[in-house]
């Protein structure tokens, strides 16, 4: 006899051991009770592997499959990039700066955030993608909430094919950029053989798609990639006149006109010209003019020197201090104790790397 023909036995013999019990006799109407079997083979309790077998959940490496993901890899050095920077408005609204085309020059790296700007292709295929965030609040204490709030220097990939820019939170586009057919020309820039003072730097500038044109002037004093600092940004016409008489000096100086239509960029530079050394400026922390001291006090001397072309001014080579014309030691920082009754005059001279020399001096008295 199988296990299968005696279970309903067990369970008849179950039923009558506990009508025993009661003091009752069986009844043969009770006896088909004896086919409840079917409560204990209720197997749609045993059949719920069904859940199990969910198809959502093994088929969600679809996820993982998305085209965009692989966008969010590092820019690699020497891949044409843009730099992308405006103000996103709690509303979803976006006011765009002014952004360039531009040669990474090393790997940057992919960043997440709530906010991307994404590459795509005339079909909306995306060729790459950035991420970003932004915050409404400030950075002080306490916070303050702001709207619009800033972002920049998002760096995005910007491969071949590529023909409009989505700047979206989430997955849904809050601006689209377009890219133009063709990059603006710069060329003819005309520097002055003596700028220094009030001047007039012009250039001339063209674009095949007749995009609007703003520009970027910069200058280095040395004609190096590293020493290129930032003179107007954001200029609408072809021209710059300002006062250029705090321009490090250099023997082989360049003006950089970068011109852009939205996204991509053209550059022109001048040929090189000569720009006087500036002396440096010095400043004095320590002690403050009009000062007073005792007799023996330790008094501390603490001050610095700037310069257009060497910047910060530190070592002792540099800095010297002076009690009328008596040096007292070098370097920042000098603690003195032998100065005499009576009015001292006490100057830091900061000399820079062209042999200018710069000073400032404090009056101080000693009772």
């Amino acid at each position: 006899m199988t296990h299968r023909m005696l279970r309903p036995l067990m369970c008849l013999a179950l039923v009558a051991i506990v009508i025993a019990a009661c003091g009752g006799q069986p009844t043969p109407t009770k006896a088909p009770a004896a086919p409840q079997p079917t409560k204990a083979a209720a197997p749609t309790t045993a059949a719920e592997p069904t859940k199990a077998v969910e198809p959502t959940k093994p088929i969600e490496p679809t996820k993982a499959a998305e085209p965009t993901k692989p966008a969010a890899a590092p820019i690699g050095a020497g891949a044409r990039a843009i730099d992308a920077s405006g103000w996103i408005h709690k509303d979803g609204t976006v006011d765009l700066e002014t952004w360039y085309a531009f040669t990474s020059e090393e790997a940057i790296p992919a960043e997440k955030g709530a906010y991307s700007i994404a590459a795509l292709d005339a079909s909306g295929k995306e060729l790459a993608s950035q991420g970003f965030a932004v915050s409404f609040n400030t950075l002080t204490n306490p916070p303050e909430k702001i709207d619009p709030a800033p972002f920049e220097g998002v760096a995005v990939a910007f491969p071949e094919g590529t023909v409009k820019f989505a700047l979206k939170k989430g997955d849904s586009v809050l601006k689209e950029v377009l890219v133009s057919a063709n990059a603006p020309e710069v060329s003819a820039v005309t520097v002055p053989s003596d700028l220094k003072g009030e001047a007039t730097i012009t250039w001339q500038a063209t674009d095949k798609d007749n995009d609007k044109l703003v520009f970027d002037v910069e200058y280095s004093q040395t004609g190096k990639e590293a020493d290129y600092m930032v003179l107007a940004s954001g200029l609408t016409e072809p021209q710059l006149k300002d006062d250029f008489s705090q321009l490090p000096g250099g023997e082989k100086a360049l003006i950089r006109i970068t011109a852009s239509d939205g996204i991509n960029t053209g550059e022109a530079v001048s040929s090189e010209f000569k720009v006087d050394y500036k002396a440096p400026e010095v400043f004095i922390d320590e002690p403050i003019d009009g000062a007073t001291f005792a007799a023996g006090d330790e008094i501390a001397f603490d001050g610095y020197g700037y310069d257009a072309q060497d910047e910060e001014l530190y070592q002792d080579s540099q800095l010297a201090w002076y009690d009328g014309d008596t040096k007292l030691g070098d370097g920042t920082t000098l603690y003195i104790d032998t100065l005499t009754a009576g009015e001292h005059v006490i100057k830091l001279e900061a000399t820079n790397s062209h042999g200018l020399k710069g000073s400032k001096t404090v009056k101080v008295t000693i009772k």
